[in-house]
């Protein structure tokens, strides 16, 4: 009843939410501009893991109290809920069996692995000799263990096989330490003829670690604690965390390409560090420190000052160090069921399992921490655990969840603990501890941000990123794996599957282990957290939920392995106990290791030369590191730096309008003038006057405005220029466009550039005419429609002229021929059998260049015109031997012959001769408007179209001075839904405003909907 009425609630709710996207917002992002309705997912994540479960147990209360339910002879007794802790492995004397020879197998495992990553020790025969001569010396050291301390009462080495075990112990830890350190020290990247050795691990670390394994087992036995059970924690915690990490390592390969966005954020972060500036005040950061700054410091640290170096600190440390914690935490759920670590350790190189991110790595820990402070009941614990949770919400702002969710299970453990009698001040003991110890970390941490001027940019920081994520980022989902998909529902199962454990338990007031705080702690981490994957249905977001969960699903999974307790119980047979408890585990690893053992297999196969690589060159260009001939183009870097420096200086500072931070805050090492280090960032309309403020205050010489070939100057399908509108526009008011180098577009200060300096003397000539118009589209897409543009202060009215209909002609790509490899001679548009247009190659196109080994990159071409309506074209090439080629991506190509302008017949070849990268051909109505002379368009910042009365409907509105050329064009999209007369554009935001010159013709393109009849042109309210 319970359940029926819980979903017919949440049924009810959902069957209101909005099937389209409605309502007024100032943030551009892929669902306005895409009219995308985001919102359906949230509504239902929410019901189905917030409301569902609240109002499935709030009616089960109420049925429990007051229904059908209700418990016969009245409400239960009063009785203490305890939290009890599963019985820890016993010490078994025993005498020989097959246990104690397995014991042996891991540390003789981490030998051989280690030892075969030198080159020449490949051979198995000399590493099996090596780990022989490691069995000998255990075998001796336990033997003459025992010899010694069998005279000495109390001393608990009772038998031989007590002294083996903990010389194995012992020894196996300073194995794993050792063979860590000699795999460290054969970790070469080689260069032609060159090895470089790049130790990772210094040899005082390892002895450090040796010494810390004997002072504490020194002091466990002489605690008296069991030699099996010391040894059973040293080769669980020392040895198979060593297992773990070399499963995992591995050196990346050379770099073969550079973004300089994505892959980049935590070199500019490590880089300004670096310098010297300080975080929140001088530079933010999307992601948080550590992920944005401090794990690419860690990296530099270890490797070195280069991409390179950022990506081998990732694979080769970060990486396979998540892993061990995890794999830690998978060891203190199952008390150390070696079977148990066996099947995480193979489920983990089986595939089954999606990459870790990074900045989650604390995760496990933390929880780890919550089970012991709840179990040890000590203030001192509770300090420690909040202290690593604030540096953990500090360093990573997503973690703030799981403080969230911490706390809420450390008070919900003090009021279900509660002892009859006890006064709520000391059952609260551990809350109050927390809440204590946070509060003093807070008031300290602000006293420090404060005294480094920090502290309004780490508030900044919140207000910046928290609001408008999911109507900037969302889209529809997009290339997610079944696997990806298997286990995202598996996340969410969990959640569910915790809460439903967690009332049960406290419908029965049954007792609880802290491992059952934990899974509700991370429960709630999940589902706090696991919304965010719904605002970017992608493969990376999701995996970030997936990291998030992979503690829950641990330990569920664990718990389900498990099922069988009750049976060994049952039997009470101590012979059967070990295969009975351990069967659904071990029957679950055979399954894993007979359907992954190809890549089991593989991993095996590799182990000697994971950490082992090469590169072409470590010289391309300075702070790359290890890569390619052609990872980078270093003359487009050398052009960028020389043309930035003939405006800038040397130390002046510069803002990247394309998020290219990789290349010009890191490899050219220049300032942003900003505390904004990619645009992407400033996103809100608070977020975007805080850019224009730092912008003000700086004035940086030179704005990187557009790019083609680097950083993320669109994403999503949406220009930085109309994402960012309020930058773009305050940017287009105060710089002026002086070249593009390479496809990057330099604007200069308009006071700068009203000097008339010379334009710098580069490699590659750079292109310096009819700069407002060397972009892309400013396409608003559906974005007017949803976006807040108000007009102000005085306004003109511009009315439209007769309309025409006709096919407006874009189409843009490359030709070379095939047979000389050289740019085609020219490239043929074709109505039907015939040549109505001819272009020649004039556009600049290195990827294509770089791609066939052609030895031009002058390769790209461009048709733009108005054409008679309902007609669409073939492109062909016309080659040096007089032959017509066709392009991929025309229309179907099946012309034997081909006639000229000039009435030549040529023949047509099946080579392909290119490819048409865009066809935006299509019939519209053209209409010129009414500009009056003289008239300044750049002096306004909105254009208002409008019909007079009656809605535009479903319509694509189109700005230009040049027809069918879409680098003029200003585009926005009406929609039916909102019933609009009129369509406000932000065409301020846009470059190619800047551009149109009032004393030519300016046109509004349609295409659908009721015709426009006036523009209005006014400044618009931010």
């Amino acid at each position: 009843m319970a359940t029926a009425v819980s979903a017919a609630v949440c049924w009810a709710v959902w069957s209101k939410v909005p099937r389209t996207l409605t309502g007024q917002t100032d943030i551009v992002g892929f669902p306005t501009a895409a009219a995308f309705n985001y919102k359906p997912p949230f509504w239902a994540y929410r019901l189905a893991l917030y409301a569902f479960p609240l109002l499935l147990i709030g009616c089960y209360a109420l049925l429990a109290r007051f229904g059908p339910l209700r418990r016969r002879g009245g409400p239960m007794s009063p009785k203490t809920v305890e939290l009890v802790e599963p019985a820890a492995a016993a010490d078994d004397p025993g005498s020989f069996g097959l246990s104690r020879v397995l014991r042996l197998v891991l540390p003789v495992a981490v030998i051989l692995v280690a030892i075969r990553t030198r080159p020449g020790f490949e051979h198995w025969e000399l590493a099996a000799v090596i780990a022989l001569i490691y069995v000998a010396a255990v075998v001796a050291a336990g033997l003459l263990y025992w010899r010694v301390m069998a005279r000495r009462p109390h001393s608990g080495a009772t038998t031989p096989w007590h002294g083996l075990a903990l010389a194995n112990g012992v020894g196996g830890a300073a194995a794993a330490l050792l063979g860590l350190w000699f795999v460290s020290r054969h970790t070469t990247v080689r260069v032609d003829t060159v090895t470089h050795v790049l130790p990772w691990m210094p040899l005082w670390l390892a002895v450090l670690g040796i010494a810390i394994v004997v002072g504490v087992v020194w002091q466990q036995v002489r605690r008296g604690a069991p030699v099996l059970v010391v040894e059973r924690m040293l080769l669980i915690g020392v040895v198979g965390s060593a297992w773990m990490f070399l499963m995992m390592s591995r050196l990346p390969g050379q770099i073969t390409g550079f973004e300089g966005f994505d892959d980049a954020q935590e070199l500019a972060g490590a880089s300004y560090l670096s310098r010297g500036e300080v975080p929140w005040r001088d530079f933010l950061f999307i992601h948080g420190l550590f992920p944005d700054g401090l794990r690419g410091t860690i990296s530099f640290a270890v490797f070195g000052d280069s991409i390179w170096a950022s990506w081998a600190g990732s694979t080769a440390l970060l990486t396979p160090l998540f892993w061990v914690f995890v794999y830690l935490f998978a060891a203190w759920v199952s008390k150390g069921s070696a079977w148990f670590l066996a099947l995480f350790a193979v489920c983990s190189v089986s595939g089954y399992l999606l990459p870790l991110e990074l900045r989650f790595i604390l995760v496990p820990l933390v929880l780890i921490l919550l089970g012991e402070t709840l179990r040890r009941r000590s203030g001192l614990w509770c300090v420690g655990l909040i202290a690593v949770l604030f540096v953990a919400a500090v360093l990573v702002p997503e973690m703030s969840f799981l403080v969230l969710a911490v706390l809420a299970c450390v008070v919900a453990s003090d009021v279900v603990h509660q002892r009859q009698g006890e006064g709520i001040w000391k059952t609260m003991r551990r809350t109050r501890w927390c809440i204590a110890t946070g509060a003093i970390l807070a008031v300290v941490a602000a006293a420090v941000l404060a005294a480094f001027g920090a502290l309004g940019g780490f508030i900044d920081y919140y207000v910046v990123f928290g609001p408008g994520h999911d109507e900037a980022g969302a889209i529809p989902e997009f290339g997610i794996t079944p696997l990806a998909y298997t286990l995202w529902y598996a996340s969410l199962g969990a959640v569910l599957l915790t809460i439903w454990d967690a009332t049960a338990r406290i419908r029965r007031r049954a007792d609880w282990q802290p491992r059952d705080w934990v899974a509700l702690a991370a429960a709630v981490f999940v589902a706090l957290y696991g919304v965010k994957a719904l605002g970017r249905f992608d493969m990376p977001h999701v995996g970030q939920v997936v990291t998030v969960a992979l503690p829950l699903l641990v330990l569920w999974v664990w718990k389900i392995l498990r099922s069988t307790d009750a049976l060994v119980d049952l039997l009470q047979s101590r012979r059967w106990t070990p295969v009975l408890a351990n069967a659904l585990t071990i029957a679950a690893l055979a399954t894993v290791v007979s359907t992954a053992y190809d890549p089991l297999e593989a991993t095996a196969r590799t182990f000697d030369t994971r950490h082992r690589t090469a590169a072409a060159t470590d010289s391309l260009y300075p702070r790359v590191g290890y890569s390619t001939t052609n990872a980078v183009d270093p003359v487009m870097l050398q052009d960028l730096d020389a043309a930035i420096s003939a405006y800038a200086g040397r130390d002046q500072p510069v803002f990247d309008m394309t998020n290219a931070l990789g290349y010009v805050y890191y490899l050219l090492g220049r300032d942003a003038g900003t505390r904004f280090l990619h645009v992407s960032m400033a996103v809100p309309p608070y977020a975007q006057q805080l850019l224009i403020d730092d912008l003000k205050r700086s004035q940086p010489p030179v704005v990187i405005f557009d790019s083609f070939y680097m950083g993320l100057p669109a994403w999503d399908g949406i220009d930085n220029t109309v994402r960012h509108y309020q930058v773009s526009q305050y940017i287009l008011d105060n710089w002026v466009p002086v070249l593009r180098t390479h496809g990057n577009l330099l604007l200069v200060r308009r006071d700068l550039a009203a000097q008339g300096r010379p334009i710098p003397s580069l490699a590659e000539t750079p292109r310096t005419q009819d700069l407002w118009f060397s972009g892309r589209t400013c396409g608003w897409g559906a974005a007017p429609n949803f976006l807040q543009s108000q007009p102000m202060g005085d306004s003109t009215k511009l009315t439209l002229g007769p309309a025409r209909k006709a096919a407006v002609v874009d189409i843009t790509g490359w030709a070379i021929d095939p047979t000389s490899r050289k740019p085609a001679q020219a490239v043929l548009m074709l109505d039907g059998d015939k040549v109505v247009a001819t272009a020649k190659p004039t556009l600049t196109r290195p990827d294509v260049a770089a791609a066939l080994r052609a030895p031009s990159s002058i390769s790209g071409f461009h048709f733009s015109g108005v054409y008679p309506e309902g007609k669409r074209y073939k492109v062909y090439m016309l080659g040096d031997d007089g032959k017509a080629y066709p392009l991929k991506g025309s229309i179907r190509h099946d012309l034997p012959t081909i006639t000229l302008q000039d009435g030549r017949v040529v023949p047509t070849a099946e080579a392909i001769g290119g490819v048409v990268d865009t066809d935006a051909t299509q019939d519209m109505t053209i209409s010129q408007i009414q500009v009056p002379a003289g008239a300044n368009l750049a002096g306004y910042d909105l254009a208002t179209v409008s019909t007079g009365g009656t809605a535009i409907g479903d319509a694509t509105v189109t700005l230009t001075d040049s027809l069918g050329d879409n680098d003029h064009y200003i585009s926005a999209r009406s929609l039916s839904d909102t019933g609009r007369a009129e369509l406000p554009i932000r065409v301020g935001s846009c470059l190619q405003w800047q551009g149109y010159d009032s004393a030519k013709p300016l046109y509004l393109l349609q295409n659908g909907g009721t015709q426009v009849t006036t523009v209005t042109l006014s400044a618009v309210k931010d």
